[in-house]
């Protein structure tokens, strides 16, 4: 996905798209000519390109158009969603690995977002990106910002995995790992997985460091090269290994929960310990709509990768240069969703979250329901007293009864009135006398 990342550049370095002649030329895979002219300033040029190939300048406005549109739109939503997300867990007490897992997620979906904001507004704003000081500072700390990007991918990714895993050890072997489910096992884990995320992706501040820092004469050292080809192998085969990690590992819990539900040990241990499998049942349900999430959204680049491997490796499909760029905004438009409707996705898929949400956003939404709630009931009951009373029920002694009751209390406060005046009287009389 980094190397989808820094292609959405080259989509994005033209200053000046001519619309008119950009759609005389769509769709470019109809039409007929197979040359068009590209002019720029005075001078102009016969370019031949392949009719099945897209132009510069179609996949300039596919690029504006699609990431350039929806990326705001992600960031807004990823901005307010997690940051409501993280007030809902740090006020829940006590805190469990499920508090913390989210906790996790939230928070590298954050940093996913933001960081890439830079790389946005050099590609997309000319007259920003035209600014000298805005210009150096992004080619000062791209490299920084990459690895920044890309660590805080994979810690969110791999917490889902380890999530799973810990899941599925706590259910088929309970009483043997249920320290895993301790919000401090959690902790460990997830710095743990943060420290391991940093070491992965330092190739990305070194390999800017020597390619922008140096001279321009100077050539990458070997070294250099020969770990950036191990380091492009890695990241395409860690990009399938999670996709398909998480697929198994959460069919696996799923095929585990329904086999301990229908089975007379599974039965016995939910009589058990009936407060501990609410909470668990919550976890689950909060980790398979992540993870579903998850396998809807890398999807599209799942295949994209396997495509370019069946080219590059296997020369079993013609996958085109252009064709490659095409895909690269919606690619990763379905890459940012994922790390941008966290939040939403637990409200609609947890309930238990639901009802923290409305308990910290909405106590005075919640009383007044309750109150009205409370009216409606007491208007209802009035009302069906009225009319059993009116027809002559076999009610009616009971709604006597209450009838009567009320006028007791009406008699005893005024009884109650009446025994204060005569007090106050006899304290009158009695400081006349004085």
């Amino acid at each position: 996905m980094s190397v989808a990342l820094n292609e959405t550049a080259h989509l994005s370095n033209l200053r000046h798209v001519n619309f008119s002649s950009l759609l005389a030329h769509l769709p470019r895979a109809f039409s007929n000519s197979s040359h068009f002219n590209v002019t720029r300033g005075n001078s102009s040029m016969n370019t031949t390109l392949n009719p099945l190939d897209y132009s510069k300048e179609q996949l300039q406005l596919v690029n504006s158009l699609v990431l350039g549109i929806l990326y705001p739109i992600l960031l807004a939503c990823c901005t307010i969603g997690n940051v409501l997300n993280l007030i809902v867990l740090f006020r829940e007490k006590p805190k469990g690995s499920t508090n913390v897992y989210m906790m996790s997620v939230a928070i590298s979906d954050l940093f996913v977002l933001w960081l890439h904001l830079p790389i946005y507004l050099y590609y997309n704003t000319p007259t920003l990106r035209q600014q000298d000081g805005f210009k150096k500072s992004f080619l000062d700390y791209e490299g920084t910002r990459h690895w920044g990007q890309d660590t805080f991918i994979e810690l969110s990714d791999w917490t889902l995995i380890v999530f799973s895993l810990a899941r599925l050890l706590a259910i088929v072997k309970p009483f043997s790992f249920h320290w895993l489910q301790t919000a401090r096992a959690a902790r460990i884990a997830c710095a743990i997985l943060l420290a391991l995320a940093g070491i992965f992706a330092i190739y990305k501040p070194i390999r800017w460091y020597c390619r922008f820092r140096l001279p321009k004469t100077a050539k990458d050292p070997p070294w250099l090269t020969n770990w950036g080809v191990v380091q492009d192998q890695a990241e395409v085969a860690m990009t399938i290994f999670k996709f398909f990690a998480l697929l198994v590992l959460n069919v696996v819990v799923m095929t585990a929960i329904r086999r301990q539900q229908m089975s007379h040990i599974g039965k016995m241990r939910a009589g058990q310990q009936s407060n501990s499998n609410r909470k668990y049942r919550n976890s689950n349900i909060i980790l398979m709509s992540s993870v579903l999430l998850y396998l809807v959204c890398r999807f599209p680049g799942l295949m994209v990768e396997l495509l370019k491997i069946s080219d590059d490796v296997y020369h079993q499909y013609n996958f085109r240069k252009t064709h490659r760029k095409f895909t690269i905004p919606f690619v990763q438009v379905a890459f940012l969703t994922n790390y941008s409707v966290n939040f939403f996705l637990y409200l609609t898929a947890s309930k238990k979250f639901r009802t923290q949400c409305k308990q910290l956003f909405a106590p005075c939404c919640c009383k007044f329901l309750l109150l009205r709630k409370q009216h409606s009931a007491t208007s209802r009951s009035t009302g069906s007293t009225r009319c059993d009373a009116s027809d002559g029920d076999e009610d009616e002694p009971q709604e006597v009864h209450l009838s009567s009751i009320e006028s007791n209390k009406v008699l005893y406060n005024g009884t109650e009135l009446e025994q204060n005046g005569r007090n106050a009287e006899h304290d009158g009389t009695k400081w006349a006398q004085a």
